[in-house]
């Protein structure tokens, strides 16, 4: 597997990822379409906003997950990151965001903030193994109504 910085030739492949994990499961209701090519029309901008990091995972020549962040005065917001479903549990999330954060420590970023909703075990797991931190809770904070739970990690001292 290789973890690297995305590049325009990734981007269908990443926003047709993001909307099959991310969105398509949460969002529901006859707007839907639009609301799928809204999400997908925000890629473009992970490549060309400074503050902006789009990293994927690929396995047998296949993008197989990925992580964007926005990186502002020194402090990482994970924005989303996305693992294809048939590759879940073999270790693609853990490397992918294990890569992302070697590559944002040596960027000289102090700080990683993310939220994960709260039934998501898998997920809150793999940010605990990788030394995340619960900070906090937003209550109904997804369309669903589930919360939303807070972690961080410091980078550097």
């Amino acid at each position: 597997m290789i973890v690297r910085r995305a590049g325009a030739d990734d981007l269908v492949a990443v926003a047709d990822l993001d909307w099959r994990a991310l969105h398509e499961p949460f969002i529901v209701g006859p707007r839907i379409g639009e609301r799928r090519d809204a999400f997908m029309a925000v890629w473009p901008g992970f490549l060309e906003a400074p503050t902006h990091r789009l990293f994927i995972a690929e396995h047998e020549g296949a993008i197989a997950g990925f992580a964007a962040l926005r990186v502002v005065v020194g402090e990482a917001e994970l924005d989303g990151i996305a693992v294809e479903a048939r590759l879940r549990g073999a270790g693609v999330g853990e490397r992918l965001l294990s890569d992302v954060i070697d590559a944002l420590r040596a960027e000289g970023v102090a700080r990683i903030a993310l939220e994960v909703r709260s039934r998501n075990a898998a997920a809150r797991r793999l940010y605990e193994r990788l030394g995340f931190a619960e900070e906090g809770l937003r209550r109904r904070y997804y369309e669903s109504g589930d919360d939303a739970v807070l972690y961080g990690l410091v980078l550097g001292t």
